[in-house]
């Protein structure tokens, strides 16, 4: 229901949603994901930004957890952060 509530944009149901299958699935690194990209549309940046580390911790070498991560950094305007983060996606 989580996917379904975000691309309706309805994200405080997404996050909801998100929360109650973490609870369920504590390792399913998607889970932490998704929320993340949740918190980002609800602006809860440092809410994301812990998803989207524990995203990383899950899946450290993929992509998506680093781009995420800089897009986060940039709208809490931490630009030094942001860079460092889309580097080591470019790694990737």
């Amino acid at each position: 229901l989580g996917s379904l509530y975000f691309l309706q944009k309805q994200w405080t149901k997404a996050e909801a949603q998100y929360t109650a299958a973490i609870a369920c699935q504590p390792n399913e690194a998607q889970l932490f994901f998704n929320r993340a990209n949740t918190w980002y549309e609800l602006r809860e940046y440092y809410n994301a930004l812990k998803d989207a580390e524990r995203y990383v911790l899950h899946k450290p070498d993929t992509f998506t957890g680093y781009f995420l991560k800089g897009l986060i950094f940039t709208r809490m305007l931490a630009f030094d952060k942001a860079a460092a983060a889309f580097n080591k996606a470019l790694q990737y």
